[in-house]
């Protein structure tokens, strides 16, 4: 009834309210339209009145007469055409508005009648009123109950939450202290950390020191070794060319005796009277023939022999044949026996009977032996000693020079090539294969290098025809004797033929031997060219230019290229062909040539040749041609950039020279190298002094002194600061030039001078100094000023005139004419008398000197100032015929002018609208030395000067003013503003502009001024801004200066005003909090007075201080009020009563602080509007024409307030503020409340003042979801009031208000929030629910615990969402809950089991969400969706117990739909009974040769950096907790990839069952790459390496390595 009771007065009471508003809002739409109306009728009677004083259109007939005249008004007619199209559109929106009036009369005719109903309805509900009152009443006492109950229980929980604050901040202090510890921790391991790298990096610096040493000790030494094997192979060519001469002359000696013996029988035959030569024609026959046969008999028998060996080639190559194609089909055989499950079991027992000490497999069935692979492996490591040390020399080379600098290496550990190089064997042609020595190639020795072995002698492979024949002749003489002479032979003789037959087979046996060394010697390849009977001598390709290949002035790293011709000087054709050089130079050079081919006498062809040096080591060597006479070697010297500086002309000695004299003398620096060296002269120094020691030294006289010399490089300068330039002693000696060194001496007193400079020089020559020595003779000055050096004139000013005098004084001899001019820059500033006089010897004259100084004098002489002390510093001179050197001297003067200068120089006011005031500030500058005093004179009307139009400013300063103009009138002005000063009666004129123009807005008042505000506190004011145009749009922003942005705000700061609009602006000031005193500083206590032993010095205490005092005036008689003692013998006065002590005077109340008043310009920005016709673009401010548009124009709205000293009288205690909130405002948050129910907190207030103030709150929203339950009341004096809110949600939202408590004192913001919940439950673990490892077959729990914190029931279940169950061989979900839903009660627990059966591997390998998923518990919500709880679910499978987990997670994982990777291979396995399912699970998959699992490790990275990552080894442990230990082992890297920087930190190991073990993988790149990676070139290189994981055991163990 109640309820019904109050919906009927409350809808009466909105019946009426709604009638009174709609009737209030008809009124003032009715006075808009009239006013509107008025408006309109007065704008079309000024219409109609300028259109009636306008002539009418002329007659057409009088206009083409041309009778028209200026009496019709032809130039008028456009407007007063304009004026009537405006009085017609001024008729009808009269009209419509007249129609809307009548419009809206009926309607609030209307509204008055349902506003005497709606009162009529009011007046019927009072007696309904008064029965809610009283029922309100009971229900406010009830209320009041409860809240005094509610207020109970807020004070514990507040009790309550002050202890848990209190523990929490406590519990943070001391989580801060140990971050901090452990912060502390970390920062010392890393100092210590990074001063171990310092050392370390610091011992590698000196063992790579070392090795730089060691290797230029091994090249000085290779070099010895080779100039060493040079000279014995030039020994060794001279003993065999004096061999090959003994036996030429032996061979020669044998053909002329055989000669003279033919002689000798020729005569005997004549003698005879046989013809002998028919004899010995017979004879040679016979020998001819002989010869032919053996001839034919060898060619038969190698072409017999050629054939056998073809045959037993043929035969050779057949059987290969037969035999590879055997022993592949063996290999196939053994192949096809080598697959299947039993021959990799057996050759795993095979691997490890031989791998093991005892000669046993270890394979233990049962899982449960722990083996170590240290104690029964036999198989050493690769690290193992040498290790892949023998098939890397590099690396074996580094390891030598570290263990042992300087170590020759063991023939073992040296390859084939090394070994033969070391040897020295086949060096040269000699040791070049088949493929080196092509047919074509044949002739004699040509000096290839090859060392003769011992006890041979060199054979000579040329001979000609007729030696041959003459040989061949002697023996068929020796062998079968004269023919034609039959005698009878003894017994002697047949004895001598068979002992001459036994020395001819010896004879042949040697021929043959020395014709298979022949064979093997290269020099057989080479013959001499013979042409029309000439023998071709010497090199038959020459090349050009003839000294070779020649680099200079190389660098290592770079590429460098040359080329040069070969041509071919020899008689007849030839070829040549570039052979390999020698060793270690292979490796610096690149060839490149095109094969000739066969190349006629005088062609040529190109050879490039390409020289990239590794070292800055020169190089000479030779580039050689195997030709078809003989090797021609083409010189090839590389000279590496160098510098080599030396000095001439060390010793400089001056001619005699008279102090004011000059003397120049050269050194020359010289560069025979090709790299710059930079050098500087040291500025010289007394000779046998180090450098730099002149500022220590004194002269002959005591005083110290600059040097005479002055030394300089000529053509080098250095850029002054002025921008000029000065000589410099520092330069360049460029590569292959010279520089000078210009040594000037410049005599300053006599005497004589020996000084020595120093020429360092740079790199990369440092540490190499030269010395010129300099020697000079000086001789005195005669004339001088007698020590003065400057005529100070002190302070002087324009218009002046100052006096002083110059004394010159003369030692010489004779007398001197002394001149004395005026310089170019003081002409007309300044007088000398007499410019000229002489000077007696031994006397002295007197120059005077008169300064007036001018305008132009500061100009003439400001290269003269000084720029510290701003004086004019004009040398000056005293010149004498006869003496060279001029007596200098200085004048000096302090010049000042009576200058001002402004900033700006013209002041711009630009548009300011009527009632505007444009400020301008104006910097006023003092460029005198003296004060000057100004004023601005005959200011206009509309212009102001701030803060005083006068003053006084200092020399030197600065003063701002501010200029202000206030136009009153729409128009352009231009005036001047003048400036006077007292010092010169000097006046400045100030140009200004300013332009006065119609406002865009009319503003209510650009005047705001605000209520005093308390800090933190808000107060506003309004500006109504209208926009009073009849067409155009009109947009605005309020602008706060930057001073007043934390404090100001303006809302709304934007808009758009239509014609005729306006809006209400308001501004509102919110004062920061002031900041806190600075409290005084503590007086520091006076040190205490020491005595001699340093103690302090007790001072005695003077009368009247102290305590002493005060204990007698406690122990006097009271005497008379002027305090005289009672005197002995006299009667005393009877004691009077002692006087009430005097109160003790009230402390004075402290003065509030003084309000701060604050003054801020807020300009408006008004947007440009553009024309709204197309024939006038340009704005005229003085054009009321509204169609013209405007630019953007700026007006201003001053905003006066002030703010109230103090603190806050009233304050909320249990509340905090709201952070980051410039107005006070406090947080009342109720937090998470269930939907229905309902929560009371409290706001408490404390008056601080000594009045009551009373307390008003603003309604909250309309919602109903915060209620306010306390009655508005004063606050008494001191007092307190708590103000209860109620907070009860509808629906799940979060709620936010803001209420405003009101007093008299200050305003309070109270932001309130409350967030409306579903009930949940709440789930453990918090964060991820991992089910472990497991094999198929096994089952694995995790356990949740549900909690439920509400004060009721709640019903829920578990489920499993988004699951990914790759592998899994049917389609049941591997997870299971027990239970999977129920009922918790209020504030009770629930353990929920998840179960993890899976029933095959999962995949992909080695990824640790191999089965994931989201588990989620849902609450059922009364009503609304309900609740729910996520937790991610992980778990995974693998094949065997031992497993290798952590790699990259898997592209496009996921793709298929059951997660399967291998789904297009998978097999599902046949359908088994409940019986045997786990053994049908226990059933592994189809799976690849091998798992494969990438890690990639965080990068990119460069050369010297280290990056790793890690994999995880781990043994399942099974349902029951039984399990077997895994064993791990990482094979090796390759030697290539161990180069690159890959490692492991354990490569081999075992794991406990149920543990996992971390391996980690590192990649260290080299900082110097190699320059086969392509990082070298500076391309991104993507390093990748593969390397091998063997897992044994496990439950249950793998089937193979893998």
């Amino acid at each position: 009834r109640n309820v019904r009771d109050e919906r009927a007065v409350a809808a009466a009471l909105a019946h009426y309210d709604g009638a009174k508003r709609a009737l209030t809002e008809l009124s003032a739409r009715m006075e808009r339209v009239q006013r509107t109306i008025d408006e309109l009728e007065d704008d079309a009677a000024v219409a109609i009145g300028e259109m009636d004083a306008t002539p009418g259109e002329p007659d057409p007939g009088a206009v083409a007469m041309g009778a028209a005249g200026a009496q019709t008004g032809v130039a008028t007619l456009p407007r007063r055409r304009r004026l009537e199209r405006e009085a017609a559109e001024y008729a009808s929106e009269i009209a419509s508005r007249t129609e809307e009036l009548e419009r809206l009369d009926a309607q609030v005719a209307r509204a008055r009648r349902e506003l005497i109903d709606a009162e009529h309805d009011v007046v019927f509900v009072d007696d309904l009123r008064e029965a809610v009152a009283k029922r309100e009443a009971d229900q406010l006492v009830r209320d009041s109950a409860r809240v005094a109950d509610i207020s109970r229980t807020d004070a514990e929980a507040l009790r309550r939450y002050e202890a848990a604050r209190h523990a929490a901040y406590t519990k943070e202090r001391t989580r801060r202290e140990m971050v901090a510890e452990r912060e502390r921790f970390v920062v010392d391991a890393g100092r210590a950390s990074r001063n171990d790298a310092y050392r370390r990096v610091n011992e590698k610096l000196r063992h790579v020191r070392e090795h730089l040493e060691a290797a230029a000790a091994m090249d000085r030494t290779r070099h010895v070794d080779d100039t060493r094997r040079l000279l014995e192979l030039k020994h060794s060519t001279e003993r065999a060319f004096e061999q090959v001469a003994k036996y030429v002359a032996a061979k020669n000696s044998f053909h002329e005796q055989r000669k003279a013996t033919m002689r000798r029988e020729a005569a005997d035959l004549l003698a005879k009277g046989t013809n002998p030569y028919l004899v010995f024609q017979e004879r040679e026959e016979q020998r001819r023939v002989r010869a032919a046969e053996r001839r034919n008999a060898r060619n038969h028998e190698m072409r017999m022999e050629q054939i056998r060996a073809r045959l037993s080639k043929e035969e050779k190559e057949e059987a290969r044949r037969a035999a590879e194609a055997a022993k592949k089909k063996e290999l196939d055989r053994m192949y096809t026996r080598t697959l299947g499950r039993r021959a990799r079991e057996e050759r795993t027992k095979k691997y490890m009977e031989g791998a093991t000490r005892d000669g046993v497999d270890i394979l233990d069935a049962t899982g449960r032996s722990v083996v170590f692979p240290s104690q029964v492996s036999r198989v050493p490591p690769k690290s193992l000693g040498l290790g892949g040390l023998r098939d890397d020399p590099e690396r074996r080379r580094m390891v030598a020079d570290d263990l042992a600098p300087g170590a020759q290496p063991l023939d073992a550990m040296l390859t084939r090539r090394e070994r033969e190089l070391r040897l020295g064997e086949g060096v040269g042609v000699g040791s070049l294969g088949k493929e080196y020595e092509p047919s074509w190639n044949a002739g004699p020795d040509r000096g290839t290098g090859a060392v003769t072995p011992p006890g041979t002698r060199s054979t000579e492979t040329t001979k000609t025809n007729k030696t041959t024949k003459t040989m061949v002749t002697g023996e068929e003489q020796d062998g079968d004797g004269p023919a034609g002479l039959e005698e009878p032979e003894d017994e002697e003789a047949i004895k001598t033929r068979e002992r001459r037959s036994a020395l001819l087979r010896m004879e042949s046996e040697r021929l043959k031997a020395k014709a298979k060394e022949r064979f093997s010697d290269p020099d057989r390849l080479y013959s001499s060219q013979v042409v029309c009977g000439r023998e071709f001598a010497g090199d038959s390709f020459a090349p050009t230019p003839k000294r070779g290949f020649l680099f200079t002035d190389f660098e290592a790293g770079g590429k460098y290229r040359k080329k040069i011709t070969v041509t071919n000087v020899s008689y007849s054709t030839g070829t040549f062909k570039v052979m390999d050089m020698e060793y270690p130079y292979s490796s610096l050079f690149d060839v490149e040539y095109a094969p000739p081919g066969r190349m006629s006498a005088g062609m040529s062809t190109s050879i490039h040749l390409t020289f990239t040096p590794r070292t800055m080591d020169p190089v000479s060597c030779n580039l050689q041609l195997s030709t078809n006479t003989g090797i021609v070697r083409i010189p090839v010297e590389c000279r590496p950039k160098s510098a080599e500086v030396y000095l001439v002309n060390e010793e400089l000695d001056f001619p005699e020279t008279l102090v004011g004299q000059s003397a120049v003398a050269f050194a020359q620096l010289i560069n025979e190298g090709a790299i710059p060296v930079p050098f500087a002269c040291e500025y010289p120094v007394p000779a046998g002094c180090e450098p730099g020691s002149r500022s220590e030294g004194r002269g002959e006289d005591g005083e110290t002194g600059d040097s005479p010399f002055t030394v300089r490089v000529r053509g080098s300068w250095k850029e002054l600061e002025d921008g000029g330039r000065a000589p410099s002693a520092e330069g360049v000696v460029p590569g292959y030039g010279s520089a000078f060194i210009v040594c000037e001496f410049h005599p300053r007193r006599d005497g004589t001078v020996q000084e020595d400079v120093h020429v360092r020089l740079g790199a990369p020559l440092e540490g190499v100094d030269a010395v010129v020595k300099l020697r000079a003779v000086a001789g005195p000055l005669p004339v001088h000023l007698d020590g003065r050096t400057t005529m100070d004139f002190k302070g002087v000013a324009v218009g002046c005139v100052y006096r002083d005098e110059l004394i010159v004084k003369n030692r010489a001899d004779v007398p001197a004419r002394c001149v004395l001019r005026v310089p170019e820059c003081l002409l007309g500033s300044c007088e000398i008398i007499p410019d000229m006089l002489f000077c007696q010897p031994g006397g002295y004259a007197t120059f005077s000197v008169k300064m007036t100084p001018t305008a132009k004098t500061a100009e003439r002489c400001k290269k003269h100032v000084n720029p510290e002390t701003g004086c004019v510093e004009v040398p000056m001179k005293v010149t004498t015929p006869g003496q060279n050197l001029p007596v200098p001297f200085t004048l000096r003067a302090l010049l000042t002018s009576s200058d001002l200068t402004f900033d700006p120089p013209a002041v711009d006011f630009g548009k300011v609208a009527l009632g505007e005031t444009s400020a301008v500030k104006v910097k006023i500058t003092n460029h005198a030395r003296l004060m000057q005093t100004f004023g601005f004179s005959e200011l206009p009307d509309t212009v102001s000067v701030a803060p005083s139009p006068y003053g006084e400013i200092l020399a030197g300063e600065t003063l701002e003013v501010e200029l202000r103009y206030a136009p009153t009138l729409v128009q352009s002005q231009s005036f001047a503003v003048r400036v006077k000063t007292l010092l010169g009666g000097r006046i400045f004129n100030l140009s200004c502009v300013g332009r006065g123009v119609k406002p865009a807005l009319e503003m209510t008042g650009n005047v705001v001024t605000l209520p005093p505000t308390a800090a933190r506190e808000m107060s506003h004011g309004t500006v109504v801004i209208r926009n009073t145009s009849r067409r155009r749009t009109e947009t605005f922003e309020f602008v706060v200066p930057a001073g007043a942005s934390n404090v100001l705000r303006v809302s709304p700061h934007v808009g758009t005003l239509g014609p005729g609009e306006g809006t209400r602006v308001r501004v509102e000031f919110c004062p920061e909090e002031p900041p806190p005193p600075t409290p005084p500083r503590e007086p520091t206590p006076e040190p205490p007075e020491l005595d001699e032993d340093g103690n302090p010095i007790e001072k005695p205490e003077e009368p009247g201080d102290g305590d002493g005092d005060a204990d007698g005036d406690e122990k006097s008689a009271p005497g008379d009020g002027d305090g005289a003692e009672a005197v002995e013998g006299e009667d005393a006065p009877a004691p009077e009563p002692e006087p009430d002590p005097e109160p003790e005077p009230e402390p004075e109340p402290e003065e509030p602080p003084e309000p701060k008043r604050d003054v801020w310009r807020v300009p408006v920005f008004i947007k440009a509007a553009p024309p709204l016709t197309e024939d006038e673009e340009t704005f005229d401010p003085n054009d009321d024409d509204e169609w013209v548009g405007h630019p953007t124009t700026v007006q201003h709205v001053e905003v006066r307030a002030v703010t109230r000293g103090g603190k806050s009288s009233v304050v909320v205690d249990n509340l905090d503020e709201v952070p980051g909130s410039a107005e006070l405002t406090y947080d009342l948050d109720f937090g998470h409340v269930a939907v229905g129910d309902r929560v009371v907190r409290s706001i408490g207030l404390r008056n601080l003042a000594d009045v009551e103030c009373g307390v008003g709150m603003s309604a909250p929203d309309h919602e109903g979801v915060f209620q306010t339950l306390t009655a508005s009341r004063p606050m008494p004096p001191l007092g307190e009031l708590d103000v209860k809110i109620a907070f009860q949600p509808g629906r799940v939202h979060d709620y936010h208000e803001i209420v405003t408590l009101k007093t008299s004192l200050r305003t309070i913001r109270v932001a309130m929030r409350g967030a409306g919940i579903s009930p949940a439950l709440d789930v453990e673990p918090s964060d991820v629910v991992d089910c472990g490892d497991a094999v198929p077959g096994d089952c694995k729990n995790a356990t949740l615990t549900l909690t439920n914190p509400t004060a009721f029931p709640q019903r829920w279940r578990a489920e499993v969402r988004n699951l990914s169950s790759p592998g899994q061989s049917t389609s049941r979900s591997p997870f299971t809950f027990s239970p999977g839903g129920g009922v918790i009660a209020p504030n009770g627990t629930c353990a929920v089991t998840l179960s993890f059966t899976p029933d095959a591997p999962g995949s992909p390998y080695g990824y640790e969400k191999m089965f994931d998923g989201t588990i989620a518990v849902v609450v059922a919500g009364g009503g609304g969706p309900g609740a729910e709880t996520t937790r991610e679910l992980r778990a995974r499978c693998w094949a065997d117990g031992s497993f290798v987990c952590g790699g990259d997670a898997p592209d496009g994982e996921g793709d298929d739909g059951d997660g399967d990777h291998f789904s297009k291979d998978r097999v599902l396995p046949p359908a088994v009974n409940a019986v045997g399912l786990r053994t049908g699970l226990r059933e592994p998959r189809p799976r690849a040769p091998y798992e494969s699992i990438e890690l990639t490790l965080p990068g990119p990275i460069r050369p010297g950096d280290t990056s790793s990552a890690s994999l995880h080894v781990g043994s399942v442990k099974n349902a029951d907790g039984g399990g077997s230990n895994a064993e791990y082992a990482f094979a090796s890297f390759d030697a290539d990839d161990v180069a690159k920087g890959w490692r492991v930190d354990e490569p081999a190991g075992s794991v406990a069952a149920g543990d996992r073990k971390k391996v980690t993988f590192t990649f260290a790149y080299p900082p110097a790459p190699r320059p086969v990676d392509p990082c070298y070139f500076g391309i991104p290189e993507t390093v990748r390496a593969d390397v091998t994981c063997v897992l044994r055991g496990g439950a249950p163990a793998p089937s193979e390595e893998g």
